[in-house]
């Protein structure tokens, strides 16, 4: 197997920085020669690394330009044959420099879309520059990559952590959790508008818990305050085991505008918490609708509230199977062994 190099962009916290750390420990653990590249400085998920995977990053955060003179650097003295890249910036800066260092390159999406137009056409022009590429959602071949290399596109699940499920008799219990980063991508601002419209339609004790950060908590904050719904809308801020907020929920809502392959979502059905998701991604893979979970028709506040009273308005059992039949349906695709043992397939044809 050959020598590996990952490149992200540092430690911070997200779905794709966990997943790299995952799947780096997972290779090494098969015995593979491991680096993670990192173009800036971040303590995010350290405590999970493990000591068989070496990690290179910068002093301190540089310019654009001198971050690409520590990349070349990097890649000059480890040697790397292959590499592989998450994340934007990380995968233009690897995809180019494969053409000065014929190193073999994967790139690995972790969304269907990078935000804006111009990403997405920068990743779809260079995405012939990679021996092969892989994503957690389907959507991302069509999106990203030319049609005439579809054949070299494969998709790899994520990696599920938990280790334990709830039983189903604790599934109606407490209230509605969103987990997540406080970013457009989430659209936290349709779920407090469209769970305030649900409060003064359905009037109960029951809240909505907001754990993550990011740059709109603030205005989602305030927005809370307008709407005098701090009561029921609470802010948690980050918290590092969010398992022990998941065993709590009656459901999870994920009202994303766009998504990759959500942790918490498959997090969620090994759980048996059941979930409330908008069809972007791979979600529309990953849940049948009312058998596994429940799809919200759009990313709108009025389609997000009507979800929320259909799941409010289901009987018990139904609320059980819905998780049941989650847990079943995850607990094979999303293990440790079967995707570690995907990705040692992609890297040994690359």
């Amino acid at each position: 197997m050959p020598k590996l190099c990952f490149v992200f962009n540092g430690f911070f916290y997200g779905g794709a920085e966990r997943q790299l750390i995952y799947i780096c420990n997972g290779l090494a653990e098969r015995g593979l020669d491991v680096t993670i590249l990192c173009l800036k400085r971040g303590e995010a998920y350290k405590d999970l690394l493990s000591s068989n995977v070496k990690v290179v990053e910068p002093h301190y955060n540089y310019s654009f330009i001198k971050t690409l003179r520590y990349f070349s650097d990097i890649i000059k003295k480890e040697n790397p044959e292959m590499v592989i890249s998450f994340l934007f910036q990380a995968t233009l800066i690897s995809r180019i420099f494969k053409l000065f260092y014929r190193y073999r390159h994967i790139t690995s999406y972790r969304n269907t879309t990078y935000g804006s137009f111009l990403r997405d056409k920068l990743m779809l022009c260079t995405s012939f520059l990679d021996n092969y590429t892989t994503g957690n959602s389907n959507n991302a071949r069509i999106k990203l990559t030319f049609r005439s290399r579809w054949d070299k596109f494969v998709s790899i699940p994520n990696i599920s952590k938990v280790a334990y499920a709830r039983s189903s008799d604790e599934i109606e219990r407490s209230d509605f959790y969103f987990i997540g980063r406080l970013e457009k991508q989430k659209n936290v601002i349709n779920l407090i508008y469209a769970f305030d419209n649900f409060k003064k339609a359905n009037p109960s004790d029951k809240k909505l818990f907001i754990i993550g950060d990011g740059s709109l908590r603030g205005e989602l904050e305030k927005l809370s305050e307008d709407l005098d719904s701090c009561d029921n809308i609470i802010f948690l801020g980050i918290k590092k085991d969010i398992n022990e907020y998941l065993v709590k929920a009656e459901a999870i809502i994920l009202p994303s505008l766009w998504e990759g392959m959500p942790n918490v979502l498959i997090e969620a059905m090994l759980l048996k918490t059941p979930v409330i998701a908008t069809p972007v991604g791979s979600i529309p893979e990953m849940v049948d609708h009312l058998q596994s979970g429940i799809i919200i028709n759009s990313t709108s506040k009025d389609e997000i509230c009507r979800s929320l009273e259909y799941f409010l308005n289901l009987d018990k059992e139904s609320k059980i199977k819905i998780a049941e039949n989650a847990y079943e349906s995850a607990k094979e695709k999303y293990s440790k062994e079967s995707v570690i043992n995907q990705w040692l397939a992609l890297i040994a044809k690359s």
